[in-house]
């Protein structure tokens, strides 16, 4: 007999509020029936199920038409993909009050107190664990229009949700956003190697590991000890576990 299964959402990050539920970790894949797997090769849950031929089966939250179904089963012929609906932003603190016309299933949030990153990306991650965070960028519409949120006699600079891995070994290497992609290298303000530059042209002190807009509308690396705005997302997209080893693994003094 077929179970329905509720998974407990044990880690705010791998959660998203609307749509399917994604894992890290087994300890992430707990139900009344028992304790579940997180599957690498797809990022979903699998509980056991002696009705499977495989032994196992997909939780019903999980995605990419595995809801449900046996582990190691093909996937009817007329079977598609159906995409997550939209992120309800009605889940948003009020606080959240701004929106772009780029990233419209979202709302955003400017931290005018001045912070250094770490402080600041925090206090974004805090409003809502698993919808908000600070706010990724991909592209050159978000940049410009996450800066007009911000600027017309404002500050100058605001941190965005772009950071370097502290064991980088040059200016350019290893800038993430928080969902875990990769910084596209083209939205620098110069680009390489002209920005990122770390302040004084190498890695050798990490002077600058947080990328923030300009007042100009472009992305540039910057001094993540620096008391900075910031501009925080709430879109319900899963922070990744390499954006948050990042965070925590960087003192964010050097």
């Amino acid at each position: 007999m077929r179970l329905l299964i509720a998974i407990a959402c044990v880690v705010s990050t791998a959660c998203r509020v609307s749509g399917a539920f994604t894992c890290e970790t087994s300890e992430q894949c707990r139900a009344s029936t028992g304790q579940g797997v997180c599957e690498a090769a797809t990022g979903f849950c699998t509980f056991a199920d002696a009705d499977c031929a495989s032994g196992t089966r997909y939780a019903d939250n999980a995605g990419d038409d595995l809801a449900g179904r046996c582990t190691g089963e093909a996937a009817p012929t007329d079977a598609a993909t159906i995409d997550a609906p939209p992120f309800d932003t009605s889940v948003c603190p009020a606080k959240f009050d701004k929106t772009i016309a780029a990233q419209a299933d979202a709302k955003f949030w400017i931290i005018t107190n001045n912070g250094t990153y770490g402080v600041n990306a925090q206090r974004c991650l805090d409003e809502l664990p698993g919808a908000t965070h600070p706010a990724n960028v991909h592209t050159a519409a978000q940049a410009t229009q996450m800066a007009q949120l911000v600027f017309g006699g404002g500050p100058t600079w605001v941190f965005v949700g772009v950071m370097q891995d502290p064991a980088a070994t040059t200016p350019i290497a290893g800038w993430i956003n928080f969902d875990g992609t990769a910084f596209d290298a083209t939205l620098w303000s110069s680009g390489p190697p002209v920005e990122p530059d770390d302040g004084d042209g190498n890695e050798a002190n990490h002077v600058q590991q947080a990328a923030a807009v300009s007042f100009t509308y472009a992305v540039g690396d910057y001094a993540h000890v620096q008391g900075v705005p910031m501009l925080c997302a709430c879109d319900g997209i899963p922070v990744a576990a390499q954006a948050m080893t990042y965070l925590h693994d960087n003192s964010w003094a050097n």
